[in-house]
């Protein structure tokens, strides 16, 4: 049968989309940082398209899951910093009282 130890070996082409869509991830996760958030959630998309056709690969998926999660996280913070204005953390509790208010989407 198939060991696991040959889905480890290099695949034919050079550029594994596992490595590339890790750099994304990263470059999101500075981005996320920096509070560019938009950026973030940009770079977080962009991981994830380079993976989604390929999620055959061992492991692909879930890392596109983990990327989704984060990148919701990160929809759900703007949406929230929008909402708040500039004083975002001053305000996290506030928006306890809101919900249902708004469409959600």
């Amino acid at each position: 049968g198939r060991s696991s130890a040959a889905a480890t070996t290099t695949t034919d082409d050079a550029d594994d989309p596992r490595d590339a869509a890790a750099a994304l991830s990263t470059a999101a996760e500075g981005h996320e940082g920096a509070g560019a958030l938009k950026d973030a959630l940009k770079a977080y998309a962009s991981a994830i398209k380079t993976l989604m056709p390929h999620l055959q690969i061992e492991g692909v998926v879930e890392r596109v899951e983990v990327l989704m999660a984060k990148a919701e996280e990160l929809k759900a913070t703007l949406a929230a910093r929008k909402k708040a204005g500039t004083g975002a953390k001053a305000n996290a509790g506030s928006k306890a009282g809101t919900a249902g208010e708004e469409p959600s989407g």
